[in-house]
């Protein structure tokens, strides 16, 4: 298993929310499908938004940011409709 961070960035600057993690949280959960390979998704409001942590099934890093890059793609339309902007995502 490996471990991808990614943050979403509040579109309005401000700080995120906890019921915005936990809507994001129960967001990405709906769009997992089995080709993420995703077993756990850690979510926190921060500074800047929101900071995420996928943990995913794959041989390399390279295997696990692509999949978690594809999750969120997946999910732009609703992240963008909570406000949100999505960050940089690395292994």
């Amino acid at each position: 298993m490996r471990l991808v961070h990614t943050r979403l960035f509040s579109e309005a600057g401000g700080a995120g929310t906890r019921d915005d993690a936990h809507l994001m949280q129960d967001l990405l959960w709906a769009h997992a499908g089995p080709e993420h390979a995703v077993e756990h998704i850690r979510v926190r409001a921060a500074p800047h938004g929101i900071e995420l942590v996928l943990f995913v099934r794959a041989e390399t890093e390279a295997i696990a940011t692509a999949r978690a890059r594809s999750l969120l793609s997946g999910a732009v339309t609703p992240i963008s409709g909570l406000g949100y902007v999505i960050g940089r995502t690395f292994g």
